[in-house]
């Protein structure tokens, strides 16, 4: 499985790419005219409607390319913004809704460390995002579906195994026993689920190439009736709902093969008082998700060098 760098490389994005390609030259010509302010806390470059960047599409997902030898990060915060009529500089901008900009700032700053350095960064620095990315798509989809314990346990793990497989580039050459011994303690070790189970699960299934695979995965394992039709599109229905605002069921869908994206719905949802009354939020109250949570917002601070604020 290749890592997917973008949000716009993900299943529910993937439809944008034509278009956001055909915006990276206009982004490259406003930084060599200083019309796109550096925001330096977030390590990324902000859209904001100054100068020529008024006319650039609008684009929903932080931006990510390689420009002068350099991997860069914009972000479109134009809704998030005021700017005069006259704006002297790029930097004239006044920030008008600081929840939705900082959450922005985050998912940048946190794509910018996903395409620059190594994905594991991102996957070690918390056992909270894995916890809780399995236990969620495991609980909405029984509860959909109205599953039964056992099969509600099987997508527990296999959900897990993918989330690991999202930061993986290419398939992995450890051999297949070793790798299913380290992926099956590692998921015992967050998921609170015994070893042994684990391994006998997830024995032919350690590299879950995207979420038809997972879904494919789960719909072979369970042998349920009831997952006959379990696909991504039903997926993305059956999560959608856990947000809300602006965009809220792509966040959710592109979340699923994103882990930038995740982190900071994550990351919202438990500081974020705008988004308390969330699917999200409500679901990471539970005990389990509660006590990780310090750690994960202590992590997070030291992962991106600055105090997270909504």
């Amino acid at each position: 499985m290749s890592r997917k760098i973008s949000a716009y490389e993900t299943t529910a994005c993937f439809a944008y790419q034509s278009a956001v390609a055909k915006t990276i030259p206009d982004l490259k010509t406003a930084l060599i005219k200083n019309q796109v302010p550096y925001y330096e806390k977030g390590n990324c470059y902000l859209v904001t409607g100054y100068g020529n960047t008024a006319n650039i599409p609008a684009f929903n997902h932080p931006l990510t390319f390689e420009n002068d030898g350099k991997i860069v990060t914009f972000v479109d915060v134009r809704s998030n913004v005021n700017l005069p009529s006259f704006a002297s500089s790029e930097t004239s901008y006044t920030v008008k809704d600081f929840d939705e900009f900082n959450f922005n700032i985050l998912r940048a700053q946190l794509q910018q460390i996903w395409a620059s350095d190594l994905p594991r960064l991102m996957r070690d620095f918390s056992t909270l995002p894995l916890a809780a990315y399995a236990n969620l798509i495991s609980e909405h989809t029984t509860r959909r579906l109205a599953l039964d314990p056992r099969d509600s346990l099987i997508i527990t793990i296999l959900a897990g195994v993918h989330y690991l497989n999202l930061f993986n580039d290419g398939h992995s050459h450890d051999d297949p026993k070793t790798k299913t011994v380290q992926m099956s303690a590692k998921l015992s070790s967050v998921l609170g689920i015994k070893q042994q189970l684990i391994y006998e699960i997830i024995t032919d299934h350690t590299e879950i190439s995207g979420l038809d695979e997972l879904c494919v995965a789960c719909q072979t394992v369970t042998n349920s009736v009831r997952l006959r039709d379990f696909n991504p599109v039903t997926l993305f229905g059956i999560i959608g709902s856990n947000w809300y605002g602006f965009n809220s069921r792509e966040l959710m869908a592109c979340s699923l093969e994103h882990p930038p994206t995740w982190i900071s719905l994550i990351s919202r949802a438990l500081n974020s008082r705008g988004y308390s009354n969330s699917g999200l939020a409500k679901f990471m109250e539970r005990g389990m998700f509660k006590r990780l949570s310090v750690n994960f917002n202590n992590q997070l601070k030291l992962l991106t060098h600055r105090d997270i604020e909504y």
